[in-house]
């Protein structure tokens, strides 16, 4: 299989950005620099470098911003964010629906005016000021993010293609009922060998201040973080203010203040990922174990799936949390359900109650549909090894927690198949 190149990871290289800011710099020192005059002393040239690096830093947002207001429906708005690596940076957010080619559109203007323009108008003239030099190199070092969007959004990868017959059919789709495809792939293997693993948890980070936009002090107000009820009501909180659109795109940065970010622009809707990496974090922030995980159905590639939080509440009790629904489940005897016994219970038969005041975006929620979409989405599971709020959701680091009989020939190489379910749940 042809391995694809993974820009998001690029984006989060430092070597990568190093090596392009470095030949950005010395291919225009190269060129340009005879024509520059360097009369001013070094204090001068040192303080115009600072003012155009300010400068170009602004002039390209702006230029993203002029042209997503025409290419766009919705109003694109600037504000200061942290880039890949954590350093403050101006960011231009618009319409995340806008197509392909508005998209490239609007994120190359900035590297064809401020760089591509500027270095021809510097091979005509016969004399540059320093001023000009110093903003098409920091402009072109800087547009590494746009290059490697662009080359993102022109090169698809298959796993994005929405032709669902043009992907590579590794488990097609079963004809049996889907409670019966569970219940054929519901053992696991604890014996059988995998790749090693352990997890990374991360707890009780500051509540990001976009959180406090949506009253989150007082909605909290009342509630310990040593009790059960702490954890549900923010999961009311993460329901009540934020929405499920299913086919709504996350932002390339996944950490929990973009997600909000994006949601906000898009009338607080966002897709089941985003709805649990808030939730997951929210509950991490305040001392709470939890992690999101994608549940899967039996086919490769899938159309649909479904993620959800896997919470260890302070009592130590285990619990599903679904913020899509707003939802958490007991069993007849009311015993709190987790996802891996919701698994279990499906398989069986088991009888679920919802929570009194499960809905789906505040309207009718109905347990015998969601059981039976779960029936679907439980044959696999995939989780991050990395419990905390990351920017990239690296491949590398995450586990598939797969039934021992299910077929994984055809697959990437570097996929990380787990088969030992007491070991996938000891979080």
């Amino acid at each position: 299989m042809k391995k694809q190149i993974d820009f998001e990871r690029a984006k989060a290289n430092p070597l990568l950005l190093s090596i392009w800011a470095f030949v950005s710099l010395a291919i225009h020192v190269l060129l340009f620099r005879p024509k520059v005059s360097t009369v001013q002393s070094l204090s001068v040239r040192m303080a115009i470098a600072l003012v155009a690096i300010i400068s170009t830093i602004t002039i390209h947002e702006l230029i993203h911003f002029i042209f997503a207001s025409v290419r766009c429906k919705s109003k694109p708005t600037i504000r200061i964010s942290k880039d890949k690596f954590g350093f403050p940076t101006l960011v231009t957010f618009f319409d995340s629906d806008a197509s392909k080619w508005r998209r490239v559109v609007i994120t190359m203007m900035p590297f064809l005016l401020l760089t591509v323009a500027l270095d021809a108008f510097m091979f005509a003239a016969e004399e540059i000021p320093l001023f000009l030099l110093i903003m098409a190199a920091s402009n072109c070092g800087g547009s590494f993010y746009d290059i490697l969007d662009i080359l993102g959004a022109l090169i698809k990868k298959p796993a994005e293609r929405l032709d669902f017959g043009e992907k590579l059919m590794i488990n097609e789709i079963p004809k049996n009922r889907r409670i019966d495809v569970l219940r054929q792939y519901e053992s696991y293997d604890e014996a059988k060998e995998e790749k090693d693993y352990f997890y990374i948890t991360v707890l009780r980070k500051r509540i990001p201040l976009i959180i406090e936009k949506y009253g989150y002090k007082t909605y909290m107000k009342g509630y310990s973080d040593k009790t059960d009820e702490f954890a549900f009501r923010l999961l009311h909180f993460v329901s009540s203010n934020f929405h499920h659109k299913g086919d709504m795109k996350l932002p390339a940065c996944r950490k929990v203040t973009d997600i909000v970010y994006a949601a906000g622009r898009n009338s607080g809707n966002t897709n089941c990922r985003g709805l649990s990496i808030i939730l997951s974090e929210l509950l991490r922030a305040n001392g709470i174990k939890a992690r999101l995980v994608t549940c899967k159905p039996f086919e490769e590639p899938f159309e649909d799936c479904h993620v959800v939080v896997d919470c260890i509440l302070p009592s130590q009790k285990r619990v599903m949390l679904d913020p899509t629904y707003n939802l958490y489940l007991k069993d007849e005897n009311g015993k709190l359900v987790s996802l891996e016994e919701l698994r279990r219970g499906i398989i069986k038969g088991t009888k679920f109650v919802a929570n009194d005041d499960a809905s789906y975006n505040g309207g009718e929620f109905n347990l015998e549909d969601y059981i039976e979409y779960m029936a679907k989405n439980t044959v696999r599971f995939t989780a991050n090894v990395r419990l905390a709020d990351v920017a990239v959701e690296k491949e590398e680091d995450e586990i598939e927690l797969v039934p021992a009989n299910y077929p994984t020939e055809g697959f990437p190489e570097n996929k990380k198949f787990v088969y030992n379910d007491r070991r996938f749940w000891n979080i």
